[in-house]
């Protein structure tokens, strides 16, 4: 039958829902028993026993038909009987009809997920080891940057000196001095940028130096 030949069966031109409102199960049953005819001699036509491309091409002309009725009536077929009649009555004469070419399927697609599965691991490797990478690097970074001023292997007298310090003096000393000297260093209180940054430096190589003899 052609798509009109379907709608004038079923009273279709009005929507499916109104064609046999008081009997739709009856109705679908006897949609799919036609389809399913129809499919049936397409696959004769196409030869499709043990070709599963001559099978493919009856389901396509097939699922033409359906897509041409669906889109003549109002609000078109049930949007869950395609998925209906391909599960009931497709599938298992796919099985049916060609059961070498679906096995074949089935370990190619079986051997796609494998091989997806394998690249996707890969992936995750690469990245963890990026994100290893990334870390060691700034782990690493901080800890040479810490030691060199850790490493400092002459007092730093002159920044002693300009904190008003001797060299023995404690973190805490330190820290204390370094407030007192700031607040007139800052360009706020009458200081400069420039005096600020170098007493702070002063400060850093100070408190370095206490840190490492403690």
């Amino acid at each position: 039958m052609k798509p009109k030949e379907f709608i004038e069966k079923y009273h279709l031109a009005e929507g499916w829902a109104k064609g046999w409102p008081s009997d739709n199960k009856r109705r679908q049953k006897q949609f799919i028993t036609d389809m399913t005819s129809e499919l049936l001699a397409m696959l004769e036509y196409n030869k499709a026993q043990d070709n599963i491309k001559g099978f493919d091409n009856a389901v396509n002309a097939i699922k033409s038909k359906w897509d041409g009725i669906d889109k003549k009536i109002p609000y078109g077929l049930p949007e869950k009987l395609w998925g209906f009649f391909f599960a009931t009555v497709v599938a298992p004469l796919r099985e049916e009809f060609c059961p070498r070419q679906m096995e074949q399927r089935r370990q190619e697609a079986a051997e796609r997920r494998a091989e997806w599965q394998k690249r996707k691991e890969m992936r995750d490797w690469w990245k963890n080891r990026e994100r290893e990478f990334i870390d060691d690097w700034n782990r690493s970074f901080y800890y040479s940057m810490l030691a060199r001023l850790l490493a400092l292997e002459a007092i730093p007298n002159e920044s002693f000196a300009a904190l008003e310090l001797p060299n023995t003096a404690t973190v805490e000393e330190i820290n204390k001095a370094y407030r007192v000297k700031a607040a007139m260093a800052h360009p706020d209180h009458g200081g400069s940028q420039e005096a600020f940054i170098t007493l702070t430096e002063h400060k850093n190589k100070c408190l370095a130096w206490a840190t490492k003899q403690a």
